[in-house]
């Protein structure tokens, strides 16, 4: 036992904090993508033998945002140069950040962390 038990719903205020904090800082950002843009997204890279990826066509949005959609907050992964770190089996490890990030959801379009 590491100590007292701390349940995810109990934290939500230090969660939305923490948020905040990240779109203040221009470290993500709200993304009014629809259900139905997604699903297309996912059916032309599918269609393209494509990994399934977040096109990040909200990362810099400044306009007014659509009406009937509730935004997500994205973070801003890193879009270049390389992740680096030590695997206890394989040693150094490297990727290309383009490769393998993507701007993933950090709370729900009602607030609730992911």
């Amino acid at each position: 036992h590491d100590g007292e038990v701390t349940y995810q719903s109990e934290r939500f205020d230090l969660y939305k904090e923490y948020v905040k904090k990240l779109l203040d800082e221009d470290k993500a950002y709200y993304c009014y993508m629809s259900k139905e843009e997604l699903e297309e997204l996912r059916a032309k890279q599918e269609a393209a033998k494509e990994r399934p990826r977040y096109d990040g066509r909200y990362r810099e949005f400044k306009g007014t945002p659509p009406q009937g959609i509730e935004p997500v907050v994205r973070i801003k992964a890193p879009q270049s140069g390389e992740i680096v770190f030590e695997d206890g089996v394989k040693g150094e490890v490297k990727f290309k950040a383009e490769d393998i990030m993507d701007d993933f959801i950090i709370a729900r379009s009602d607030g609730t962390p992911t």
